[in-house]
């Protein structure tokens, strides 16, 4: 039975790993996955997101991997809003019988409620919002907005792009309690002068993806400025300058340390297995008895 779980592990690592190389921060992510380093996980999640121009199949696989660790994690309301997420993108979604019980009964009933809020009639969705016009650079600028009139039928996003872009990015806003909303505006320094300009607005879709309400108005959205200190600057332009020596381009499986990582996900991932199936032994003492032999 341990040889069995071991190789299922082995095998969905590596997998992951082949199939969905288009994004690496997805794949990276996966990997802290497989070892139990969940906070890893979703920070690079972030990046997949953040950094990476996304299908929706991508985005689709991005949620779901997320809301499998909130679940493992026990935070409920997170894993929830995260298959919601999801399902905005496929309504239809059929969550994989190969998933853990746990993860599949927990999105069936997330499933569930969204299906039977979309029968419900809402009043039109109101936003009240405080601009923010002007910021110092950071990796990300932080945005809590009020939406009232929401339910499971409902996503709040906001749309933003660099100045001279036609196309507006989005970035997910996630509920708090009652009608707040946080989210983020990822920021950038890849730019040909000091301070960079962003221009975005506060969008309400309903489950077909429609903008139904926004603030301001899509067509007038809110102008922000964000100045780069020099020092940043000077980083970004040594960063440039050593890229060729630090080339992250190449097959992970040419990395010597691809082989660490998967002794490492084999021991990572029997833990998880034991985290979403609470049973037999628990993952902070199981200890499995193996040889892996590397080439």
């Amino acid at each position: 039975m341990k040889k069995i779980l071991i190789y299922l592990i082995l095998f969905s690592f590596l997998n992951s790993t082949v199939l969905f190389g288009k994004n690496k921060y997805y794949d990276d992510a996966q990997v802290f996955y497989d070892m139990v380093q969940f906070d890893e996980a979703l920070k690079t999640l972030d990046d997949a997101i953040d950094k990476v121009e996304n299908t929706n199949d991508d985005l689709i696989a991005i949620y779901l991997l997320k809301a499998k660790i909130y679940i493992v994690l026990n935070k409920e309301t997170e894993a929830k809003n995260f298959f919601l997420k999801l399902l905005f993108l496929d309504g239809n979604y059929k969550i994989s019988s190969d998933e853990s019980p746990k993860i599949v009964e927990f999105f069936e009933n997330v499933k569930k409620k969204f299906q039977e809020s979309l029968t419900v009639k809402l009043s039109p969705a109101e936003i009240l919002f405080t601009p923010v016009t002007k910021t110092d650079y950071k990796d990300k600028l932080p945005v809590s907005v009020i939406i009232s009139n929401m339910n499971e039928s409902r996503d709040a996003k906001i749309f933003y792009r660099m100045i001279g872009y036609d196309k507006f990015m989005k970035s997910d806003l996630m509920p708090l309690s009652g009608d707040d909303f946080e989210g983020y505006i990822p920021l950038s320094v890849d730019q040909n002068s000091q301070d960079f300009m962003i221009e975005y607005f506060i969008g309400v879709l309903d489950f077909q993806g429609s903008i139904i309400a926004s603030y301001p108005d899509q067509s007038n959205p809110i102008l922000l400025t964000v100045t780069v200190p020099e020092k940043i600057i000077e980083k970004k332009d040594d960063s440039v300058n050593n890229k060729g020596n630090n080339s992250t381009s190449s097959s992970i499986f040419e990395k010597w340390w691809f082989w660490t990582i998967v002794i490492g996900v084999v021991g990572g991932g029997v833990g998880t297995y034991f985290l979403l199936n609470e049973g037999e032994t628990k993952a902070s003492t199981y200890s499995p008895s193996f040889t892996i032999t590397l080439p």
